[in-house]
């Protein structure tokens, strides 16, 4: 590694350091992406443009889109303690990748509508305009994340919410991907083949059948290690199971 490359990497880190956010390479090439499938996904629960745009001011402090982004804190709005253990359990439970957007925007929703009831009512009385877009983001800051000094950070992740995101995304019930990034997504798109995995997250499903809505016929635990047959359906590894041929997502595990 040259001089030049040096300065550039000791920037790149200290600008990490001084963040608390690792910004990868993959995290900066994907970022756009991630934008949209955030903005898409939070519609697809319902949300109202302004809704939906106040909550991604507050996932863009957090994390930059990054459903990774963190260590003790994680992902999109950086659950910690038993809130990401909830998360993973939720996903667990769903069939659903606790480090995807798509699985981590559905654990939001659910802790909005259950646990966090308060900050969800006070978000969805918020009109579709520009100013509901200040709203929501001021709200979701205050009464969701609940910073330090929440007057001042829910007062800039409203502004950002109306100013950097609501004039992007008005009138849109959902946004596409250009044909960059989708040929990028399917190019990076995990393929699974037969062999032994090792489950890496805290609870695995055990299905009757290769899909999430089939019965569940047991768990397996973080460590345990399955020999896959086949798979199905694309990331559904059969294996046998007290004497049974059953599956599990293999998206939850890990090849070894």
């Amino acid at each position: 590694m040259n001089k030049m490359k040096k300065t550039l990497a000791a920037v790149a880190l200290v600008c990490a350091m001084v963040t608390g956010l690792f910004v990868g390479p993959s995290l900066m090439a994907d970022a756009a992406t991630n934008e949209k499938l955030t903005y898409n996904a939070l519609m697809a629960h319902k949300f109202t443009t302004s809704q939906a745009t106040g909550i991604m001011a507050n996932i863009y402090h957090e994390s930059r889109f990054n459903p990774k982004a963190g260590g003790t804190f994680y992902g999109l709005v950086q659950w910690g303690g038993a809130r990401k253990s909830s998360l993973r359990r939720y996903c667990s439970r769903h069939g659903l990748n606790s480090s995807s957007i798509v699985g981590q925007v559905s654990y939001l929703v659910h802790e909005l509508k259950t646990v966090e009831h308060s900050a969800y009512s006070k978000v969805k009385k918020t009109a579709n305009s520009a100013a509901g877009s200040y709203k929501s983001g001021y709200n979701f800051s205050y009464y969701y994340e609940r910073p330090a000094n929440k007057a001042a950070t829910s007062r800039r992740r409203g502004s950002t919410a109306k100013n950097k995101f609501w004039s992007k995304y008005k009138g849109k019930n959902s946004v596409s991907v250009n044909v960059a990034e989708s040929v990028k997504t399917k190019a990076t798109k995990k393929t699974y083949t037969a062999g032994t995995y090792k489950v890496n997250n805290s609870i695995l499903n055990v299905r009757r059948k290769p899909t999430v809505s089939s019965k569940k016929m047991g768990v397996l635990r973080r460590g345990q290690k399955i020999k896959v047959r086949t798979v199905k359906n694309g990331k559904w590894g059969m294996f046998t199971y007290q004497g049974k041929t059953c599956y599990v997502s293999l998206k939850l595990a890990k090849r070894v």
